[in-house]
């Protein structure tokens, strides 16, 4: 299935030729849910009709991590190294 949009003509601008708008807008929009973690690293690559290794090398090129965490609480954080110190 696929649907119509309508882009500001600022924002097609800044995605760079109309002709290759479609793909422009639909990797941003695949990184942004992969950064969201929306969707795996797999996913992300199959939408984007690219291997596996095709889509670790974009995330490089975009300067985005492969692998991240969410935000910790730091008293969370503390606790978990004081235990694994104990138990070291």
């Amino acid at each position: 299935m696929s649907k119509t949009i309508q882009i500001p003509d600022e924002l097609v601008q800044l995605l760079g030729p109309e002709e290759h708008l479609p793909q422009a807008f639909t990797e941003a929009v695949v990184l942004e849910l992969f950064r969201e973690h929306r969707v795996s690293a797999g996913k992300a690559a199959e939408l984007l009709d690219l291997s596996y290794r095709e889509f670790l090398d974009l995330l490089q090129t975009k300067n985005i991590p492969v692998v991240t965490t969410s935000p910790r609480d730091p008293q969370e954080v503390a606790d978990l190294l004081r235990r694994v110190k104990e138990s070291a």
